[in-house]
């Protein structure tokens, strides 16, 4: 039996950042059709100057953990500057790579290892970690 996607009560914000377009464009819609207000990034180094510099707001980070795009930024890296700068929200790092569990991210218990899978099982943490109630 397929688990129950669960739609948020209120508006929240959900940056997500990945060098992939296709992936971007795929995670955008589906969390849009969730409910949520997605700001989509595809390039570490403006999502860092959107969040830091603009003060951008938002209720959670999804960030894919490798890019190519030559940047030298990798998503752990972005939430290891972003916790530096103050920065509370909840954070997943997702990964489709086998290696997602050698990486550490600091001891905070609002952000999330997972690997790329299932997205009725990532809307559902999604949920979770902004604990929205019903």
């Amino acid at each position: 039996m397929a688990k129950p996607v669960l739609r948020p009560t209120g508006a929240k914000t959900i940056v997500v950042m990945d060098d992939e377009q296709l992936v971007l464009r795929s995670m955008t819609r589906r969390l849009t059709l969730a409910g949520y207000h997605v700001k989509a990034f595809s390039d570490p180094v403006r999502l860092i100057q959107a969040l830091c510099e603009l003060n951008m707001e938002f209720d959670l980070l999804l960030t894919d953990m490798d890019f190519d795009d030559g940047s030298g930024w990798s998503g752990a890296r972005i939430i290891e500057e972003l916790r530096r700068e103050g920065f509370d929200q909840p954070m997943i790092l997702w990964s489709g790579g086998k290696n997602i569990d050698r990486v550490t991210i600091g001891p905070n218990s609002s952000t999330l290892k997972m690997g790329k899978g299932d997205i009725a099982d990532l809307l559902t943490r999604i949920y979770d970690l902004l604990d929205i109630s019903a």
